[in-house]
């Protein structure tokens, strides 16, 4: 009987080797086979229920233009918000920050995880130093700056809310040297301005 235990246990042990010598080797195996996601960060702008798609606007490019990029969603795509699980009808369009993550399958970007998060919106006043409705970009030189400091940037799209006095204006009435209080949130770098108002 010990003699059988004795054998038994050198088997186990030498499994156990084994497995501990593959299980690196087998373990890079796996990482050099698994697929490397896409990310892709936007808002969504528009929701397909039957065709389950989903459309991002994603940062402009250097010519300033929105680029828009669709997904399909399928049942097993992992949704949540703010750590919380959402199922696909829960997805609706709106400022709040979408990242994506993707595989190209037959021509198809397939979303894998979409995650969202509530946006933050930041406040910041001052002077408009400069406007370029063409580009869609306001510059505002904050209070209290001394002369020479660099105006920040901001980036108007068709959401963009002007208003004066609390009635509803257009951004042709955004002139330089006006005081505006902007309410704007961050995409990436870049600060999208959600509403201006502009000051007496």
């Amino acid at each position: 009987m010990r003699g059988t235990g004795m054998l038994l246990r050198c088997a186990v042990t030498g499994v156990t080797l084994v497995a501990a010598g593959l299980a690196p080797a087998a373990a890079e195996e796996v990482a050099k086979t698994a697929p490397m996601f896409e990310k892709l960060t936007g808002k969504i702008v528009s929701v397909d229920p039957e065709r389950r798609v989903l459309t991002l606007d994603r940062e402009p490019g250097p010519n300033m233009t929105t680029q828009r990029e669709g997904f399909y969603v399928a049942q097993e795509t992992l949704i949540s918000k703010d750590g919380v699980p959402l199922k696909f009808d829960d997805l609706q369009i709106g400022p709040d920050v979408v990242t994506v993550e993707y595989l190209v399958e037959e021509g198809k970007q397939v979303a894998k995880s979409i995650t969202i998060a509530r946006q933050a919106v930041e406040q910041a006043a001052g002077t408009i130093d400069a406007v370029d409705l063409r580009k869609g970009e306001l510059l505002v030189k904050p209070e209290g700056v001394l002369n020479g400091s660099k105006a920040k940037a901001f980036t108007m799209d068709e959401r963009t809310v002007v208003s004066r006095n609390g009635v509803r204006s257009h951004a042709t009435d955004l002139l330089r040297g006006e005081r505006v209080r902007v309410a704007y949130t961050m995409i990436g770098d870049r600060a999208i301005a959600r509403s201006i108002m502009l000051q007496q």
